[in-house]
């Protein structure tokens, strides 16, 4: 018999991980049961630790080893072909209210690309084939445009500020007209003065805090 307010959670907690909680856990044909220590686990593992660790170590790297402006010259077919395939997906889920499965995609392509750095160990290729990670890394800046559009509906002001960090055009709905699609960077981009995390950490002792005010009432 305990509910808590929308209000108490904005106002003590990231939207972005309220928002991107409710959409990978809300199940559109029954009740949610909601636990702090979901909560919290889902926003540092998930939205952090698997989406937000990939876009900013691929931009901190690229910008360390590139520079801020890079010329990109295309992406893999495979890589191209899960980023499609999760547009794809995704605005099929989107189009049946499927909310919970379309924000699993989002995240199934996060995993996607944080397997993708570690199986070319990116950290160790920029040092002994430069050539060869510069193509690595501009797939991953591919993946980190996707993800600038995939997460929208989900945190939009998140979605923006990733699209500030890629020095691309802010995300500009327009009535009749599908812009749910990947239509690739630009060939040159310039990446921000300073790589700045895209989502934040919530501190595990909140879950303690949270659970002993609800025994209390």
């Amino acid at each position: 018999n305990w509910f808590i307010e929308t209000p108490y959670l904005l106002e003590h907690y990231p939207a972005p991980a309220v928002r991107f909680y409710l959409a990978l856990n809300n199940p559109e044909q029954k009740e949610l049961n909601f636990t702090w220590q979901d909560f919290v686990q889902t926003n540092n593992s998930v939205l952090v630790g698997t989406v937000g660790n990939f876009v900013h170590r691929v931009l901190s790297l690229s910008k360390k080893n590139f520079g801020r402006t890079i010329r990109l010259q295309g992406i893999s077919g495979a890589v191209r072909f899960r980023i499609e395939q999760t547009f794809q997906n995704t605005s099929a889920h989107l189009e049946r209210g499927e909310i919970r499965a379309a924000a699993g995609e989002v995240v199934r392509l996060a995993s996607f690309g944080n397997q993708y750095v570690d199986r070319n160990k990116l950290w160790n290729l920029v040092k002994e084939n430069p050539k060869e990670a510069k193509k690595i890394v501009q797939d991953c800046l591919a993946l980190s445009g996707a993800f600038s559009l995939l997460l929208y509906p989900f945190v939009p002001q998140s979605a923006q500020k990733l699209r500030s960090l890629l020095g691309i055009a802010a995300i500009a709905p327009k009535e009749e007209k599908d812009q749910w699609q990947y239509a690739g960077l630009p060939s040159k981009i310039s990446l921000a003065k300073t790589i700045i995390p895209l989502f934040s950490k919530i501190d595990e002792k909140h879950i303690a805090l949270e659970v002993a005010k609800l025994n209390r009432t």
